[in-house]
């Protein structure tokens, strides 16, 4: 279950990829990244271990699709400063947890991943 594993990596980059809205196009401000409004609610690219794709961050759940042909959607929730995902096809549905920080072009998670808004 390589692909899978990847995948579920690529997702949590996702999660850490930056929201934009017309008002504000510049994702590398300063200060602490607020989860809720920048990443919920919103999708990404991702990029992590060789993998990419696109990955969509609800309140309760995440939908990632690899541009290798996979499909995959996980439990979301969120403790404290972190994204926490579960996806039941990988990590034998093993919960993975991660911050988000901003870089220049979006968001890079503390599991190697980078996103960057759609």
């Amino acid at each position: 279950m390589k692909i899978a594993s990847t995948f579920v990596v690529a997702i949590v980059i996702a999660l850490a990829a930056p929201g934009t809205s017309a008002s504000d196009s510049t994702p590398a401000r300063k200060g602490k990244v607020s989860l809720r409004e920048e990443i919920i609610g919103h999708s990404f690219k991702y990029w992590i271990n060789g993998d990419r794709g696109t990955i969509t961050y609800r309140s309760r759940s995440a939908t990632a699709r690899s541009i290798q042909g996979w499909h995959v959607r996980g439990r979301l929730r969120i403790s404290g400063d972190k994204i926490c995902i579960r996806y039941r096809e990988i990590r034998a549905g093993q919960e993975q947890c991660f911050s988000v920080t901003r870089t220049p072009t979006g968001y890079k998670t503390s599991h190697g991943g980078r996103l960057e808004p759609l």
